[in-house]
């Protein structure tokens, strides 16, 4: 599988859920040399921009807003990232539907498969660059 990930970028993780957070760690170990995760919006959005991820991974619902109002900070704010969105399996294709809207690359929803997660992210990566 090809890797469009730059050596020099980091995926960064805005979780909530340290199992989901884990689990995306382990996929990423032999895809990304550098993995960042932040369990606050606000120490994410006040990273200097020459450190911005090639990617964003959050979720659709996080501890002080959710994934939807994120991407609307990251657009106001002139950040400029792909962002995939990771949903539980009770959330609804209307939650789907409105993450896109938001500004998301991609949904994913739980159960997470790797290969699938993996292929996505590649394809994420590379339609941005």
């Amino acid at each position: 599988m090809d890797n469009y990930l730059d050596n020099n970028k980091s995926i960064h993780l805005v979780l909530n859920d340290i199992k989901l957070e884990h689990e995306i760690k382990h996929f990423l170990r032999d895809y990304a040399s550098d993995i960042r995760s932040s369990k606050h919006i606000n120490k994410f959005l006040n990273e200097p921009l020459s450190q911005a991820p090639a990617c964003l991974i959050t979720s659709l619902n996080l501890s002080e807003t959710d994934g939807m109002s994120l991407i609307k900070r990251m657009q106001s704010n002139g950040l400029s990232i792909p962002v995939i969105v990771i949903a539980t399996e009770d959330d609804s294709v209307y939650s789907a539907v409105k993450a896109l809207q938001a500004g998301a690359a991609d949904f994913i929803q739980q159960p997470i498969e790797k290969r699938d997660f993996i292929s996505r992210l590649n394809r994420v990566v590379k339609s941005s660059k």
